[in-house]
């Protein structure tokens, strides 16, 4: 297993896709925004982007500077995300198509870094990730199931799974010890044989092997453990959301954007 996401996670990845959308200038009655000076935008400024979602926030000398909103035409948030010099660098927030918050964390021009969180459709926190100054997921991870129980808990390093990860039944139970080395399983310790094996409140994490074929928001992983795939899929095919690739020492190095089953970045 070496970094399951990252999202938005959540996700991620994203805050890299939504910087660099091409906007066209909104209309607005206000003479204060959306000012030129010398060729270069400044000051509070109002956008709409391809996606006609409506993005808000501040130029200097031309460049994305502090926090940048984006709603949609309803005014519904999607994103807050933390701009420096042009560049998404700092706090970054994303929410779902219910309005409730998605996944969070700080986000690195291209990579989330520090405490990274996502959270399931109901609200409850789904997963706790660290990342190192790389993208890397480092120390200990959690996943939390939609009832609130933790699901699994295990040490990463270097983006990697390392020593036991616990798994733990519905109820909050451990009933399973799987022993990694470098990423890979090498011995598997069960604590308690419950009546019926308990099942992921998404296909997600380490057991995750069968086709897939879910209607809803997923997080589908490779078999290293990477995420693989993030959003919103029909019949087991993504309709929005990100895809994401890896080098072979396990770090990414594409994120590919879906919007209405159609790649857009």
């Amino acid at each position: 297993m070496n970094g399951l996401l990252h999202i938005s996670n959540a996700v991620l990845a994203m805050a890299a896709a939504l910087a660099t959308v091409v906007p066209v200038v909104a209309q607005d009655d206000d003479e204060a925004i959306n000012q030129t000076i010398d060729g270069r935008r400044e000051g509070r400024w109002k956008i709409t982007n391809t996606r006609n979602e409506i993005e808000e926030g501040n130029y200097e000398s031309g460049l994305r500077e502090g926090e940048w909103v984006t709603r949609t035409p309803a005014g519904a948030l999607v994103s807050q995300i933390t701009y420096s010099e042009g560049e998404a660098r700092g706090r970054a927030r994303f929410y779902g198509k219910n309005g409730l918050l998605r996944e969070e964390g700080n986000w690195n021009i291209d990579h989330w870094e520090g405490a990274y969180r996502f959270y399931h459709d109901n609200g409850q926190l789904s997963y706790m990730f660290k990342y190192d100054s790389h993208g890397r997921r480092q120390g200990e991870q959690l996943y939390f199931q939609e009832n609130g129980q933790i699901l699994y808990r295990g040490n990463w390093v270097n983006g990697k799974v390392e020593g036991a990860l616990s798994i733990y039944n519905e109820q909050g139970v451990k009933i399973m010890d799987r022993i990694y080395a470098d990423g890979k399983v090498v011995s598997t310790v069960t604590v308690e044989a419950p009546a019926a094996p308990p099942a992921p409140a998404r296909p997600h994490g380490p057991a995750q092997l069968e086709k897939f074929t879910g209607t809803g928001h997923f997080t589908l992983y490779d078999s290293e453990g990477r995420v693989s795939k993030n959003g919103e899929f029909e019949n087991g095919r993504i309709v929005d959301g990100h895809v994401y690739t890896y080098d072979k020492n396990g770090n990414m190095i594409q994120m590919t954007e879906y919007k209405d089953g159609n790649v857009v970045r």
